[in-house]
């Protein structure tokens, strides 16, 4: 360190890091937006989301003893249409914890944004 101390600088401090979603009219949307309601569903034991495209996102979910099929899998369609938008197409799949994708730190994220770079470029999507 320039000012002389001889203990350890830290070079970075990452906080939390969340990818944005991308409707099929360009705007942004906050992954955080996109799964905040989730969290008063105790059917679901985790969420994820990833987008591939502008037309939809996979849907991962870890169900609860307590989930009911079709009841529960209605609402979660409502609750991300309502989020996302009714044209956003929705691949819901089942699956357990092992199966979702996790950071390299091994944390396991509730979006991760997927778009081709030429699209993140295009709508101005924050680096992660």
């Amino acid at each position: 360190c320039p000012c002389g101390q001889t203990f350890p600088a830290v070079e970075r401090i990452e906080g939390r890091q969340n990818d944005y979603l991308v409707s099929q009219s360009g705007a942004l949307i906050p992954s955080t937006y996109a799964v905040t309601a989730f969290k008063a569903f105790p059917e679901l034991l985790y969420i994820q989301i990833i987008q591939r495209d502008l037309e939809g996102v996979e849907v991962r979910l870890v169900k609860a003893p307590s989930y009911r099929d079709p009841e529960d899998t209605h609402r979660v369609r409502e609750e991300l249409h309502i989020r996302l938008g009714r044209e956003m197409r929705l691949d819901i799949r089942f699956c357990t914890t092992d199966e979702l994708e996790r950071n390299p730190v091994g944390k396991i994220r509730s979006c991760y944004n997927r778009l081709p770079p030429e699209l993140i470029e295009r709508y101005g999507i924050p680096a992660v």
